[in-house]
């Protein structure tokens, strides 16, 4: 039984862990779409400053999880990016990740 519950506990600190090591560059929501770019905001906590919007670039190597190309992204998705040189000017994203939860429903058209 002590054994059972020893595993469980570093199961759990385990996961924990894991969620607490995100390495990415911006966390926020597509606000636009261009071409070859994502327009994303990233959420302060301070209720008193908008929140910046930055201009993320796609390559050919951009590694994309959650959808298949550029085309395919919407207003409103939520995105976890990592950027392939963080000195540059001109945002390149080396890794996108969609996290389809955050994808909040438009409500244009509800009645």
């Amino acid at each position: 039984m002590k054994k059972l519950l020893f595993l469980i506990l570093i199961a759990t600190l385990v996961l924990i862990g894991w969620n607490l090591i995100d390495s990415s560059d911006y966390n926020g929501f597509v606000v636009g779409v261009k071409e070859s770019s994502l327009i994303i905001t990233t959420p302060t906590s301070d209720p008193m400053k908008d929140d910046p919007d930055y201009e993320i670039f796609l390559t050919e190597d951009t590694e994309i999880e959650g959808k298949s190309d550029i085309s395919s992204f919407r207003a409103g998705d939520e995105v976890r990016v990592w950027i392939e040189d963080k000195d540059e000017t001109k945002k390149i994203a080396r890794k996108i990740i969609i996290d389809v939860y955050g994808n909040q429903p438009s409500s244009e058209g509800e009645h």
